[in-house]
């Protein structure tokens, strides 16, 4: 089979059907069944080819599963503002984010109920898995060979509709994209998820490690990308890897909806993923343990005009507030 354009119907409703979940889980404010998410994020590690992680951390915002994220790597004592490696190698350690007093108490009373009394790995030993759960070479592979090749990387949004493009995958990947660009759902994500990330990015303190760099610019359809900042390389380390519904699941979507378009039965890794993150918040994957939080107990967003995001709102139970 050899796709040669354009979208059928039945395409295209599935590409809004995939959409409105997509709308229906980045909008939630209901309390996560937590048993159930604990499932979906297991049947994802398996369905990723990773073991069952041992230890599950559940908190309550971004901002304490960031915090959560970076005890499990690094180990703590008992408060926000003095970690340090609970095998003593090296004290002072500290997360480099901001924690205001009134939000720090909370936050630390569940680090030490849950990591303490539940975590089964020594810190430092938890390895991010984030980029083999978002390995889905497999899934394009399987594309290509059903109706010719090459299939453009979903993620890379410089991608363009060219005159004269081939049949096959490249054609169906550029049919789908301009429906993405001019779908509603997607600036309605962006217009939550980029003030929640703004919110923790704001949070950071202390100096950058010298041992940080930034990267080389880089060059993408004829112009060149501006690279990270020294700030952004250091946060990323320290607090990246993480999973959300807003970004995270618009790939899927797309992805999804490629594979429903090529004529072929789901991937179980895709649907697996999807399900997982239905059901949480941001989580953290890692080796041997994952970090999920909660979604958010409030949430106000306005994404039309100038003010999109100055006009998000969002309440987390521990008291993480956005803005």
């Amino acid at each position: 089979m050899t796709y040669t354009g354009a979208l059928s119907a039945s395409d295209l409703e599935f590409f809004a059907a995939e959409c409105r979940k997509w709308r229906r889980a980045g909008l939630s404010t209901d309390r996560c069944d937590r048993p159930r998410a604990e499932a979906a994020v297991a049947a994802a590690y398996e369905a990723c080819g990773l073991p069952e992680p041992e230890t599950v951390v559940w908190m309550d915002s971004p901002l304490g599963g960031m915090l959560a994220f970076w005890v499990l790597r690094h180990g703590y004592e008992d408060r926000l503002d003095g970690l340090f490696d609970p095998r003593r190698r090296r004290r002072q350690l500290r997360p480099p984010v901001k924690v205001a007093k009134a939000l720090a108490t909370p936050l630390e009373e569940r680090l030490r109920e849950q990591i303490m009394a539940r975590a089964r790995h020594v810190p430092g030993d938890l390895p991010p898995v984030t980029a083999t759960m978002r390995d889905f070479a497999a899934v394009r592979a399987a594309v290509e060979r059903h109706i010719g090749g090459p299939l453009l990387d979903p993620v890379d949004s410089g991608q363009s509709r060219q005159a004269g493009a081939e049949p096959g995958a490249r054609l169906l990947w550029r049919e789908l994209r301009e429906v993405y660009r001019e779908e509603p759902v997607r600036r309605l994500m962006d217009s939550v998820g980029i003030p929640v990330e703004a919110r923790l990015w704001r949070a950071r303190r202390g100096p950058v490690p010298g041992d940080v760099r930034q990267p080389e610019p880089r060059a993408a359809e004829g112009h060149t990308v501006p690279p990270a900042s020294r700030e952004e390389v250091y946060f990323e380390r320290e607090f990246g890897g993480h999973i959300e519904p807003w970004h995270g699941l618009g790939e899927l979507v797309l992805r999804r909806s490629v594979v429903a378009a090529a004529g072929l039965p789901p991937s179980a890794r895709l649907e697996a993923l999807d399900e997982a993150m239905r059901q949480v918040g941001w989580w953290w994957p890692m080796r041997g343990a994952v970090v999920l939080t909660d979604r958010p107990v409030f949430l106000k967003h306005a994404h039309e005009g100038p003010r999109v995001h100055a006009d998000t709102h969002a309440v987390y139970a521990d008291g993480f507030r956005v803005p």
